[in-house]
C-alpha cells in the first residue's frame, strides 16, 4: 500500500529549522506518535505485512505524509477452470480504513 495524506499539525517552517523540509521517523516508537491510516482489503482471506513493526513514514514541512507499506494479500476469487488457459478472471474487492468503516 502506498499512502499519502496531509496532517496540518505536522507542518513546520523550514526557515526556523535550518532548512529541513523532510523527516523520516526512524527509531523505536516515534512513528507511533502520528496518525497513520489502517487501510485493509475487507474481503481479504489473509494479509501479511512484509515489514514487522511497520514502515516509518516520511513527513514533509507542508504537513504532507507519505508511506509505502509492503503487504501480501490473498483474496477469494472464483476460477473457471473449464476455459483455462483462455479464461479471464475478474475479482472485485473493496478496501478502506478499518477503524472508521470496517
Amino acid at each position: 500500500w502506498r499512502h499519502s495524506w496531509t496532517d496540518p499539525r505536522l507542518a513546520w517552517n523550514p526557515d526556523h529549522w535550518g532548512g529541513i523540509t523532510e523527516l523520516t521517523f526512524f527509531g523505536h516508537d516515534e512513528h507511533k506518535q502520528i496518525w497513520i491510516p489502517d487501510t485493509i482489503v475487507y474481503e481479504a482471506v489473509e494479509s501479511v505485512f512484509q515489514v514487522p513493526g511497520g514502515v516509518q513514514p516520511n513527513v514533509y514541512s507542508s504537513g504532507g505524509v507519505w508511506q509505502s507499506v509492503p503487504v501480501e494479500t490473498r483474496l477469494p476469487c472464483p476460477m473457471k477452470p473449464r476455459t483455462f488457459p483462455f479464461d479471464e478472471q475478474t475479482c472485485e474487492f473493496e478496501f478502506g480504513c478499518w477503524s472508521t468503516h470496517g
